[in-house]
């Protein structure tokens, strides 16, 4: 392995680096090569492109391993070399490095696994939906669910069931809230659960249910279907749906039985329970949507592949942070209660993603959760913090003015620690960045933060490229440096599509 200034230089040669990209890319086209892409920004030629393959195998492997049934590789030891993978045995320091990026960049680019991060812990995993061995717990006050359509999947059906966990869990509508053995469930806004599972697996051949919870409502369904469906049509698959089937009498007709009678072309079946005979729908039918709800889905799927590509970004900006032993800052998250979306926003958006890029986040959600947290202890955190983020919406300006006479706010006394910064020195003012949610800076804003550039999230679309500026500013790496600049204009580009 080695890099393509090194070629191109070699003794005799005199090929520019888009002359030999050009020739690499005709060898890489036929499996003969493989180019590579450090976190530091450099290309390199894998001259045995098998080993990639080996080493992404061996990831699987050891994920299997974990003891917990979890399906998961600690990213911090990945990225360390503790993990013993036996096709980095005999390469250099600098080519295992490599070889870590590009397995893990591998399994990301392509959904087959997903970056979570504990939020007591600050611990990051690749998890692998397959290789989850969880079972699904039995809970007494647990939302009852209903199935919904079942779908017969066939064809290179390796990694769909993963993908498919992964690419829901990014859309902005969905949010991923557990995963078992061969199951995944979601959650829209606050307890519309919606899920689906693997049903069973043959030789190229899956079948998938989809779940609801009783409460939600045929809107909320339907774009979940849709998304759902239009994630497999973006594969090479034969996909059959089969929709709930029920007798004149409401008994539910088995739906192996629905299957196996519609793959030999049996256009009815009979109740076990009361033998109506029952007309069985077409398996080969695209859920039908009207034309807002394919908008919505379409957006969704915009977000999802936005949201991968954010992914893959975020963890080669962590590779270059070990990379260059980057110090990993401490952030305290200042926001207002009082508005669900946006406190959903800022645990599950903002925070979340802080925390995947390796920057320790303090969060009242995560840290005040523990019974006996002491609240006024928890505000002076601010003090020791090495950062400070402001979110600042009308509700927050409004918490922050203190105006009610009848209580005080807690955003007023972390304003109140926040303002010792913006009357220090100029790299104490630096600590605190302003983030506009909603409103404009001055209805939403301190007085002392209306001078200063805030990152504006006021635009959904606008989010992932935002947070990555964020990331960056956190870690003081600048926008222009090597290793982030294509990463970015990928970003940029993709929003403005």
């Amino acid at each position: 392995m080695s890099s393509l200034r090194d070629h191109a230089s070699t003794k005799g040669w005199q090929f520019t680096d888009a002359e030999m990209m050009t020739a690499v890319g005709h060898l890489a086209n036929y499996g003969y090569v493989r180019v590579l892409r450090t976190s530091k920004g450099e290309e390199h030629i894998l001259l045995a492109p098998e080993l990639l393959n080996n080493l992404a195998a061996s990831f699987v492997l050891e994920a299997r391993r974990n003891p917990k049934g979890l399906g998961s590789l600690e990213e911090k030891r990945l990225l360390a070399g503790e993990y013993q993978f036996r096709e980095l045995e005999k390469l250099s320091q600098e080519e295992r490095d490599v070889l870590l990026d590009s397995a893990t960049l591998l399994f990301l680019e392509h959904n087959v696994c997903f970056r979570e991060t504990d939020p007591l812990s600050n611990q990051s995993y690749l998890v692998f939906p397959e290789l989850i061995n969880l079972k699904k717990p039995v809970l007494e006050d647990e939302t009852p669910t209903e199935d919904g359509a079942g779908y017969t999947v066939s064809g290179a059906v390796e990694n769909v069931y993963a993908s498919l966990v992964v690419l829901l869990g990014y859309t902005q509508t969905f949010t991923r809230t557990d995963q078992w053995r061969s199951q995944a469930r979601y959650e829209m806004g606050d307890g519309l659960i919606c899920g689906f599972r693997q049903d069973g697996e043959r030789d190229g051949e899956l079948d998938l249910v989809l779940y609801f919870g009783k409460n939600v409502g045929q809107p909320v369904r339907t774009l979940f279907q849709g998304l759902f469906e239009s994630f497999l049509a973006r594969r090479n698959l034969s996909v059959f749906r089969y929709e709930p089937v029920f007798c004149a009498n409401g008994h539910p007709i088995n739906r192996a039985v629905v299957r196996e009678r519609l793959r030999i072309e049996k256009g009815f079946a009979f109740c076990a329970e009361c033998g109506d005979k029952v007309a069985l729908p077409k398996a080969d039918e695209p859920i039908q949507l009207t034309r807002a709800e394919k908008r919505e889905v379409e957006e969704q799927q915009w977000f999802a592949a936005q949201r991968s590509r954010f992914e893959q970004a975020v963890f080669q900006v962590m590779s270059y942070v070990n990379d260059q032993k980057i110090a990993r800052p401490e952030c305290f998250i200042s926001y207002a209660w009082g508005d669900r979306e946006q406190e959903r926003w800022v645990e599950r958006n903002l925070a979340t993603d802080l925390q995947k890029a390796g920057i320790g986040v303090v969060l009242d959600r995560w840290e005040n959760s523990r019974i006996g947290a002491s609240v006024p202890r928890f505000i002076e955190r601010i003090e020791k913090c090495d950062l400070v983020v402001v979110v600042g919406t009308p509700l927050y300006r409004k918490k922050y003015d203190n105006k009610d006479t009848s209580t005080g706010y807690v955003v007023a006394a972390e304003v109140d620690l926040v303002s010792n910064r913006l009357m220090g020195t100029e790299a104490k003012k630096e600590t605190v960045l302003p983030l506009l949610r909603a409103g404009e800076k001055e209805s939403s804003l301190p007085p002392l933060l209306h001078s200063r550039v805030f990152a504006d999230f006021r635009n959904e679309r606008g989010y992932f490229i935002t947070a990555f500026d964020l990331i960056l500013n956190i870690y003081k790496i600048a926008h222009h440096d090597q290793a982030v600049a294509d990463l970015r204009e990928s970003l940029r580009e993709r929003e403005m599509r």
